[in-house]
């Protein structure tokens, strides 16, 4: 007889057998609280938005390690502004990864990203597209059944036969991204707006025969960039997300504090607080962040404070999450004039 213990012990089961059966479970995108290392996963308009030759990021988040074993994400992108004639481009390409229960699903996302820009009264406008492919999969192989308890020890033997065969899962699409943005400078300040519009084509990534499809996500982003004193950068900003009955609210700022210390190779430091919670209720965390800026790279950390209905659970603990920003500008030699008299 299996008791509520042993019910508690295969929750992850239950979630696996949920996210392959439900649609409404397995479509929420990816959640990342380091606003300033996920310029393509926000806006396909911010590709190539930037004045340096190149820009890579990479990410690792993870989240809810008190109730065992947590959710990971990984990202990797990089971009780059490009000139082709009168025309001012933007092309880059994001890779995002994530392992949930045990690693036992895994979805990766791999799309190119381009974007075009352009000035329309002041403004400066911009329009991306970003494409490609979106895979899901489930193994359960590694997953230790019911059947599998030893009535004479006491315990799991994961050497005990299983009556289910292992069962191996995929599924793939293609995926496509819209967004815009416009910025114009008021008085010194760049103020940034802009919109996206995620899985235009609702793809199809449900397991066997089932419609399941990625419901359209939309969202609102803006920021202002501000320098109150001249050693010091502060950005405001606003992300808010929706995707059929799930909705999320982030606002906070990100300061930046120029090497007033004269230690080598110090650009700056950064210090960040932000808040995310449901557009209306159901307030979720405060994001603490802190960056340094060495050279051509940028290093953030960013935990999470877990405040919803789960605090206990987590012990307050929702996510952390590790950031790299990394921009290159190629080195021009100019010639100075020669004034031949």
């Amino acid at each position: 007889m299996y008791t509520i213990r042993t019910f508690i012990r295969y929750w992850r089961v239950i979630f696996v057998l949920l996210l392959l059966i439900c649609p409404e479970l397995k479509s929420q995108d990816f959640h990342l609280s380091q606003y300033e290392v996920a310029p393509l996963q926000i806006n396909p308009a911010n590709t190539g938005d930037f004045l340096e030759d190149l820009r890579a990021t990479a990410g690792y988040r993870k989240q809810w390690s008190n109730l065992g074993t947590p959710f990971k994400n990984y990202s990797l992108t990089a971009d780059a502004p490009l000139k082709i004639r009168d025309y001012n481009l933007g092309v880059g390409f994001m890779f995002l990864h994530d392992d949930l229960v045990l690693q036992q699903f895994k979805t990766t996302q791999l799309l190119a990203s381009v974007a075009y820009e352009t000035f329309i009264s002041g403004y400066m406008v911009r329009i991306g597209f970003q494409g490609g492919l979106w895979t899901r999969g489930f193994d359960n192989s590694g997953i230790t059944m019911p059947e599998q308890f030893n009535d004479i020890t006491g315990k799991y033997d994961p050497t005990l036969p299983i009556t289910d065969n292992p069962l191996i899962y995929d599924a793939s699409t293609i995926d496509v991204n819209f967004g815009a943005s416009a910025a114009r400078y008021i008085n010194g300040k760049k103020v940034t707006a802009g919109f996206a519009l995620h899985h235009i084509n609702s793809p199809k990534i449900s397991f066997g025969d089932s419609e399941g499809r990625i419901p359209m996500l939309w969202s609102i982003n803006a920021s202002i960039e501000t320098q109150p004193l001249s050693w010091l950068a502060v950005t405001p900003v606003m992300l808010a997300r929706a995707q059929r009955t799930a909705d999320e609210l982030i606002v906070g700022a990100l300061a930046r504090t120029k090497n007033k210390w004269q230690v080598e190779q110090l650009n700056s430091l950064a210090f960040g607080m932000y808040m995310r919670s449901a557009l209306f209720e159901n307030f979720d965390a405060v994001m603490l962040s802190a960056g340094v800026h060495i050279s051509d790279f940028e290093i953030f950390y960013t935990h999470d404070i877990n405040l919803s209905s789960l605090r206990k659970a987590t012990g307050f603990n929702g996510a952390s999450e590790i950031g790299i920003v990394y921009k290159f500008k190629k080195q021009r030699n100019y010639i100075e004039p020669c004034i031949i008299l």
